[in-house]
């Protein structure tokens, strides 16, 4: 009989992350990416808003450092990039630090036995209501229709947070950003590509100037 498992928090917030550059103090960002991927996405919206402070948070140790490279080679200044889980955010970053926050194709882990895998569980849903600012967004892109639904049943139980009604596909537009490698490869597939944007409390307040793409494939983002 299949048992339910639960995720071995305890363990990953144990592992001590690495920082590119060197840890600030304090920690401090505009924008949180979670699962960046290849990069593309975070390094071309770090180039677009320069004055803004880019984090992006990746698990695995091979993308992390393609990631490092990436930022080396182009000389980027304004991204902070962490290897370790996202659940440790709450150890190096206060409340209400940033005004946007990405998860841009998340793993889905769509096998029952695997669901306890998923990243955003109602209780990393809260981590993120309270690491953003009032008014702060997070933003998901997904393939997956039955994920997008599973996300809003758990925003549904955080009352921090509310859903955007009618920015599920698209609604304003980003600067012009290349496709990035999920997109590309679930648009080759014919896939539907899912948007959901989440609100803390009050209207948007934060100081970009864009929202959700029109244009499809301009999203587009790593697993995690």
């Amino acid at each position: 009989m299949w048992r339910r498992k639960s995720f071995p928090t305890r363990f990953i917030l144990s592992k001590q992350p690495i920082f590119y550059p060197a840890k600030p103090e304090p920690c401090v960002g505009d924008v949180l990416e979670i699962g960046p991927g290849n990069g593309e996405f975070l390094c071309a919206q770090a180039r677009v808003f320069p004055s803004k402070r880019f984090v992006a948070v990746e698990l695995k140790p091979l993308r992390f450092r393609k990631l490092v490279a990436m930022i080396q080679r182009e000389s980027i200044k304004n991204v902070l990039l962490i290897h370790a889980d996202a659940r440790i955010l709450p150890q190096y970053f206060p409340e209400g630090s940033f005004e946007k926050v990405y998860v841009l194709f998340p793993d889905p882990w769509p096998k029952p036995r695997h669901a306890f895998r998923r990243l955003l569980t109602v209780e990393f849903l809260r981590i993120l209501a309270g690491q953003l600012q009032d008014g702060g967004e997070l933003i998901l892109a997904t393939d997956v229709q039955e994920y997008a639904e599973w996300v809003d049943q758990g925003v549904d139980q955080i009352s921090a947070l509310r859903r955007i009604e009618g920015k599920e596909t698209g609604g304003g537009a980003l600067p012009a950003t290349p496709q990035t490698f999920f997109g590309r490869k679930w648009r080759s597939q014919d896939k539907r590509i899912l948007y959901r944007s989440y609100c803390k409390k009050q209207e948007i307040t934060s100081s970009f100037p864009w929202s959700f793409p029109e244009s499809p494939g301009i999203l587009g983002g790593g697993s995690f």
